[in-house]
């Protein structure tokens, strides 16, 4: 469903932007390296609904027709997950984004060493990606998101069952909270089998 409110437009040229580059880095990174040291597991995207955007709009008092006060106030319109298999990789990742020359970031958001109160951690970026029109280059703002396969998992229920559910109780709350930290956890495991792992003959 189109988003009437945006410039459909330049956020899908944005995203498939991203996607060039994401696949171009992680192509190069597959055909050089061995698989257990292969940085990205999948990645997604999507513009928000309707729907999704008129209520942001709505939570923070903004009017949806003022595009300055939408650009001000609502970096996510365009969002693009990485997920990777091992904490390293986190960094990994996110290093190349800042480092890309068609990318600038405005704004970098450590949930891995500070998590949210639900418990998810991740690293996210805001971040203007460059878009040719025939009116000259535009950038667009992106949300991006990293974290591991482990984190993943947690959030496709999470979001689902309680962030995005007005009727999760208190109870539900603390459940997710406590799974997230079994999450990361095991991903302290992993990352920690991982190095043993590579110092291996």
């Amino acid at each position: 469903m189109v988003n009437q409110y945006i410039d459909n437009f330049l956020y899908s040229s944005a995203l498939k932007n991203v996607d060039t580059n994401i696949e171009i880095y992680r192509s190069e990174k597959e055909a050089s390296l061995p698989k257990l040291d292969w940085p990205i597991k999948s990645t997604t995207n999507r513009i928000k609904t309707e729907d999704s955007f008129l209520e942001k709009c709505q939570r923070k008092g903004i009017d949806p027709e003022d595009k300055e006060a939408v650009a001000n106030n609502i970096k996510d319109i365009a969002g693009f997950r990485i997920v990777v298999p091992f904490l390293h990789n986190i960094k990994e990742v996110v290093e190349y984004l800042k480092k890309n020359s068609g990318f600038v970031l405005y704004e970098e958001r450590d949930y891995v060493e500070t998590p949210k109160e639900s418990g998810y951690r991740g690293i996210h970026l805001i971040m203007g990606v460059a878009v040719a029109t025939s009116n000259g280059t535009k950038m667009v703002t992106v949300e991006f998101q990293v974290r591991t396969t482990a984190m993943d998992e947690w959030c496709s229920k999470e979001h689902v069952m309680n962030y995005k559910n007005n009727q999760a109780g208190e109870e539900l709350v603390t459940w997710f909270r406590e799974r997230a930290e079994e999450v990361w956890q095991a991903d302290l495991k992993y990352e920690e089998y991982y190095q043993e792992l590579k110092k291996r003959p």
